[in-house]
């Protein structure tokens, strides 16, 4: 049963789904921990929802900008909205994980500056943001350049999802929970109630106090945490409010490679000892 209010829909179970495996960058140094802003050496503008349903097209869209920086080196904001008017589960709102990544690996996403997510410039109704952006040719033409993205499920503890964050400059969460008063605050506690869900970009990882915390940048605006970023603890995963995680990779086929790696060392085990019989024939 999916929770009230929410903004965040389960995908379910789909045999199809890759699953994220790390990529043997090593372990994390949380001493030094990560931090997506650093890395692209400006803030990340935050983003307003306002009072739709949108969380998915505004994490997918905070993602998509910064996969698109480290393909090009140039950051351009994308539009969450160009994102949730097709991926938009009717008629109660919402979006669904695969749904998002599918959308961004197969259509791209165009610019704010094409799509713009804001109703006469203020945050948008539920009726704006699901209605499908018209776009220019040559928006368009960027769009196709945007597309060449892979996408992996991830087992939603704390580990893995901080894992791939480090390895893939982020990753999505569906996170569930309740009006306890520190839902705006830059350190949300783990529900008692889960009255609703919500779809969070991750690019932060931090030691604070002794204890591990993933960042999570949140699309409430720049009053939500600190400029729109939270910290959400290991206990907060421990108790099962992160149900579902999601992380993208450029070409990313971890079963297909792992064959393919396979057949090459089968060939290479026989080539090898046929050069040996060529050289000794030769002598």
């Amino acid at each position: 049963m999916e929770p009230l209010a929410t903004g965040g829909l389960k995908s379910g179970y789909d045999p199809r789904d890759y699953w994220y495996t790390p990529l043997g960058k090593g372990a994390i140094d949380w001493t030094t921990g990560f931090d997506i802003e650093k890395l692209l050496g400006f803030p990340i503008a935050s983003k307003d929802q306002g009072r739709s349903f949108s969380c998915g097209g505004q994490a997918w869209s905070y993602y998509a900008a910064v996969l698109e920086y480290f393909a090009s080196k140039s950051y351009e904001e994308r539009s969450a909205r160009h994102i949730y008017s097709h991926t938009h589960v009717a008629p109660g709102g919402g979006s669904r994980g695969r749904d998002n990544c599918d959308f961004v690996k197969t259509q791209g996403v165009a610019k704010e500056a094409d799509a713009s997510s804001y109703e006469n410039g203020k945050a948008p109704s539920e009726a704006f943001v699901t209605t499908k952006p018209t776009l220019s040719p040559n928006a368009l033409s960027d769009i196709a350049n945007t597309k060449a993205l892979s996408y992996l499920r991830i087992q939603g503890d704390f580990d893995m999802v901080a894992q791939a964050v480090a390895d893939n400059y982020g990753a999505i969460i569906l996170i569930q929970g309740e009006d306890n008063g520190t839902w705006r605050s830059s350190y949300p506690q783990p529900p008692y109630k889960r009255q609703w869900a919500h779809w969070l970009y991750c690019g932060k990882l931090k030691t604070i106090k002794g204890k591990r915390y993933i960042g999570v940048k949140n699309s409430w605006g720049d009053k939500t945490g600190v400029k729109g970023w939270q910290w959400l603890s290991e206990e907060y995963f421990a108790s099962g409010a992160i149900p579902e995680a999601w992380t993208m990779q450029w070409d990313y086929t971890p079963s297909k490679r792992i064959v393919i790696m396979k057949q090459m060392i089968a060939i290479l085990s026989k080539v090898i000892p046929l050069q040996k019989l060529l050289l000794t024939y030769k002598k």
